[in-house]
């Protein structure tokens, strides 16, 4: 009996965490290592050692064993998941929803475009994405994709240079902190990614890095991107496209444009460009 009671009060952290694991899911979590290990994986084999800890094994030598070697290893390693690694975050809108979520947003931000000035649009989505970074850094990103025809493609690629000041100088750092050369602009999947450049007299925290105002352009898929990034905590960014791809989510908002758009054309033609960016 008392093993029982022990053996029910040792369930409650991680049946606890594997519920929150999946009611975050539910609220737009990206599955990635971290989610898969902290919320799924670790809490299931922390439920498979108290199971075995107090109802099968009876030999205390045994118990000792199981607890130095399986239960210290796995609580450490579950300790070292929320602190290591990252989690994201992706709220994805297509429909009439759009233009609510979308406008809340945009009121708040010295950014992004109101709906009324983008154009004759085909398509239009938006996204919200936040991101913890070892469960203490936070940062979010709200991201536009317009899609035109051409005629409209080709009036808002010259409305955005006469509009926005785009920066051209390569930001560098080498000191005995970091050593870094980022440029101001990315080549992904067909986009080219340039960001402003900041306002003359701008403070500290509404400026790069920590605010960081983006529009991509794809002349193939006649796309464009605005995309408005902000982190409180932000110090510096090394590499312009890994900073698009994993702090903004461009990646989680690709993977969900190709499911929402899934063809096999369409499939083919990703993995063409991945195998293209490699090099191969």
């Amino acid at each position: 009996m008392k093993n029982k009671i022990f053996f029910a009060i040792d369930l409650i952290i991680p049946v606890a965490i594997f519920i929150i694991g999946i009611l975050l899911l539910l609220e737009g979590a990206v599955i990635n290592l971290y989610h898969l290990l902290a919320f799924i994986v670790l809490p299931v084999v922390m439920v498979c050692i108290s199971v075995l800890y107090y109802l099968v094994v009876e030999s205390k030598f045994l118990k000792f064993l199981i607890f130095l070697f399986l239960y210290v290893p796995i609580v450490l390693a579950l300790f070292l998941a929320f602190f290591l690694f990252s989690s994201l975050f992706l709220k994805a809108y297509h429909t009439d929803e759009l233009c609510e979520k979308y406008e809340v947003v945009q009121c708040e931000s010295d950014f992004l475009p109101e709906i009324n000035d983008i154009g004759d649009t085909q398509s239009l989505a938006y996204y919200h994405v936040g991101r913890f970074n070892s469960m203490m850094f936070y940062s979010e990103s709200d991201v536009l994709v317009c899609e035109y025809g051409e005629a409209e493609y080709l009036a808002q690629k010259a409305a955005i240079e006469e509009k926005y000041a785009f920066e051209t100088r390569i930001d560098e750092r080498d000191d005995s902190y970091v050593q870094y050369v980022c440029y101001p602009y990315a080549e992904i999947d067909g986009f080219l990614f340039r960001r402003l450049a900041d306002e003359e007299g701008a403070e500290m925290y509404s400026s790069y890095p920590k605010e960081v105002h983006i529009v991509g352009k794809n002349d193939e898929t006649r796309e464009i991107v605005y995309l408005d990034f902000y982190d409180f905590d932000l110090d510096y960014i090394s590499d312009f496209t890994r900073f698009i791809k994993v702090d903004c989510g461009w990646d989680a908002i690709t993977h969900d444009r190709l499911i929402k758009n899934l063809t096999f054309d369409g499939l083919i033609g990703f993995f063409k460009n991945k195998i293209a960016a490699l090099g191969v």
